[in-house]
C-alpha cells in the first residue's frame, strides 16, 4: 500500500501541474469543439435532420463536460490553497502578507508562462 501511495501521489501532482500549465490551450480546444458541434446541430435542425441534431446536441454536452471538469478542478485547487494559507497565517500578519505575496507571485508567474507560451492566441 505504501508503495502504491508513493507512486500515485507524485503522478497526480505531475498531472495536475501539467493541466494547470496547459489550461488555456485545453479550454480553447474545448471551446472550439463545442462551437463546431453547436453549429452542426443548428445546421441539422435547419435541414430538418432531427436525429442528427439530437446526436450533435449530445456531442455538445459531451464536449462541455471536460471543460466544466477543468474549471471545477482549478476552482477547488485554488480554494484549497487559499484555505491552507489562511489557516497557516491566522492571527499572524507577517505570515498573512507572506502567503498573500506568494499567492500573487504564483498567479503572476502562471499568467506570464501562459502568455509567453502563446496560449491566449486564437481565442
Amino acid at each position: 500500500m505504501t508503495g502504491w501511495v508513493l507512486c500515485v501521489i507524485p503522478l497526480l501532482l505531475f498531472t495536475m501541474g501539467g493541466l494547470l500549465l496547459r489550461l488555456p490551450r485545453v479550454d480553447r480546444a474545448l471551446w472550439r469543439s463545442t462551437h463546431m458541434q453547436a453549429h452542426l446541430a443548428a445546421a441539422a435542425v435547419a435541414g430538418h435532420q432531427y436525429a442528427a441534431a439530437a446526436v450533435d446536441a449530445v456531442g455538445v454536452v459531451l464536449v462541455i463536460l471536460p471543460g466544466a471538469g477543468t474549471l471545477y478542478v482549478a476552482v477547488r485547487l485554488a480554494r484549497r490553497i487559499v484555505t491552507l494559507g489562511r489557516r497557516w497565517s491566522a492571527g499572524r500578519p507577517v505570515r498573512r502578507r507572506l502567503a498573500t505575496g506568494t499567492g500573487l507571485a504564483v498567479m503572476a508567474a502562471l499568467a506570464a508562462f501562459w502568455t509567453i507560451q502563446g496560449q491566449f492566441r486564437g481565442w
